[in-house]
């Protein structure tokens, strides 16, 4: 069975997780890991501010690194906060709308401040109209 002819479903903000997307930002592709995610004597290295480790110390069990590719995709809200360089805006926002209800773990929180930090580093320029709307 083909799916050439299955619609395609609209993007997500990468943020937020809303609809619809506005805006999609370049960056650099990134990968980032958590210090459960490597072996306990692994050397963590700062890479402008950034943790870092050699992908070789990942754990071989539960060692994942999470990829991240050269672009990303935005709602206006999510946009206008970017654009204004509010990252805790941004991290208060995605968190309240994806997990206040059902979490109150910290560490989800501190997830999103290190991914959304690593995304404003890896940014490359201003924000682009998204395909999707042309």
């Amino acid at each position: 069975m083909s799916n050439e002819n299955l619609p395609m479903a609209a993007p997500v903000c990468d943020f937020c997780n809303t609809r619809p997307v506005t805006s999609l930002y370049p960056t650099q592709p990134f990968c980032l890991t958590t210090d459960r995610e490597i072996f306990p004597d692994a050397p963590i290295s700062i890479d402008d501010g950034l943790p870092c480790v050699n992908p070789n110390e990942l754990h071989p069990v539960r060692g994942t690194a999470e990829y991240f590719d050269a672009g990303w995709t935005a709602c206006e809200a999510c946009a206008t906060l970017i654009d204004t360089q509010d990252h805790e805006g941004l991290v208060q926002r995605c968190y309240n709308l994806n997990y206040a209800a059902s979490s109150t773990d910290p560490e989800v929180l501190a997830l999103h401040q290190l991914l959304f930090l690593a995304f404003f580093k890896h940014r490359q320029g201003p924000r682009l109209p998204h395909p999707a709307l042309s």
